[in-house]
């Protein structure tokens, strides 16, 4: 709506709904069916195209349709040809926590409210970081899994060493935001990772976890930025190493994860897989070739030869 002429003549703008009473009508007939009224269509837009106002113009129904009147009039004239729409008696109030609660309670009296709260066993925000195990080819899929089961958003911090293992850039595709590498990378509002990336989220997911972030954790040495907002974040963290048998079992590697449980720190046992040093533990793999279409197109085309 515009104002003319300190506010004696104004522009409004209304859209045509289905069933209302401006569709289906010529201009010309406006006047017959408004005769209380003083008003005149200068513009109006149909499918993004401007049409231009004629006599036997025939509003139709989504058209943009702007009136020019006195100001007095425009009011009485948008109460004339506005749809009285009927009340909403179904409302839904997704989450809100206790004022979504509230509201759904005083707008039971008159309406059918169906309140849809957050599963309480899903992260709103968590924090997942990869040091440099030979797991971290798998973080773009493994993203994709924690938005479609567990979580609602994802950050991704990335030590040096697994960012020379998988593509930073395939990272932040998959989780829609910057990806932090070093203590003095700032982006997506960060100003101070170490500190900011720790704040509002359910959880921290160090995934892979390598022999050497469980030492610098449990010996509270923060040198570089996972160790260092690791010990700066009071959300809850979870620890999934990753690494060579006969180094888990390092009595100093063990020392360190006994340590990390006592300060507080969920450690889980080592992931079983194969070895991709020695290629030990190959017939352990899942007998499922995970693209089954896949495979069977090469088999055919290694059949042909």
């Amino acid at each position: 709506m515009l104002d003319f002429a300190d506010g004696r003549v104004r522009l409004v703008g209304i859209r045509a709904r289905k069933g209302g009473l401006l569709v289906s009508q010529k201009l010309a007939a406006l006047k017959e069916h408004h005769p209380n009224t003083e008003a005149r269509v200068v513009a109006i837009y149909r499918a993004g195209r401007s049409i231009r106002p004629e006599g036997d113009t025939v509003i139709e129904e989504n058209d943009e349709v702007f009136f020019i009147a006195a100001r007095d009039d425009i009011r009485k004239f948008m109460s004339e040809i506005r749809k009285e729409e009927a009340p909403a008696k179904r409302v839904v109030i997704a989450g809100g926590g206790n004022i979504g609660l509230s509201l759904a309670r005083k707008l039971e009296e008159l309406h059918h409210v169906k309140l849809i709260e957050r599963d309480p066993k899903r992260a709103r925000r968590m924090l997942l970081c990869a040091s440099g195990g030979y797991s971290t080819f798998l973080l773009p899929g493994l993203i994709l899994q924690l938005l479609r089961h567990f979580a609602d958003d994802v950050r991704v911090v990335l030590s040096p060493a697994a960012a020379k293992m998988v593509s930073k850039s395939a990272v932040e595709v998959a989780a829609r935001h910057t990806v932090f590498v070093e203590m003095e990378d700032h982006g997506d509002g960060i100003w101070v990772p170490h500190i900011e990336l720790g704040r509002d989220v359910d959880l921290i997911l160090v995934f892979p976890a390598t022999v050497n972030i469980l030492g610098k954790v449990a010996n509270g040495i923060a040198d570089e930025l996972i160790a260092a907002l690791i010990l700066a974040t009071t959300a809850p963290v979870l620890f999934v190493p990753v690494t060579n048998p006969s180094m888990h079992e390092h009595p100093a590697v063990r020392r360190n994860v006994q340590q990390l449980r006592e300060d507080g720190y969920t450690v889980l046992p080592p992931f079983p897989g194969p070895e991709v040093a020695t290629r030990e533990g190959l017939a352990e793999m899942p007998d499922v070739f995970p693209y089954p279409t896949l495979l069977a197109q090469m088999r055919a085309i290694v059949g042909r030869r």
